[in-house]
């Protein structure tokens, strides 16, 4: 749910829920076709300690940018890191 612009648009709001150590290592991109115009689009990686929860419908912000969680990878119990699929839209 998000707040109406004024003109016909929605402006989302996300509220931050904490800061952890993470790091973010770029994937691939390309351009999709977004609405019938061409988005560049890449993919990131994100890990975290392996007690850090980050759920699909988060956002994550890093240097500025601002990312969408697209995946959360299962975990086995020995892994000791937790790793999520980001996409940064341009």
């Amino acid at each position: 749910a998000g707040t109406a612009d004024g003109m016909g648009g929605v402006t989302e709001a996300f509220t931050a829920s904490g800061t952890v150590a993470a790091r973010i290592d770029y994937l691939r991109g390309g351009e999709a076709d977004i609405a019938a115009r061409l988005t560049d689009r890449a993919e990131y990686v994100l890990t975290t300690a392996h007690d850090v929860a980050v759920p699909t419908t988060s956002r994550v912000v890093f240097a500025g940018e601002t990312y969408e969680v697209t995946a959360v990878l299962p975990r086995v119990p020995w892994d000791l890191c937790n790793r999520a699929y980001l996409a940064r839209h341009s």
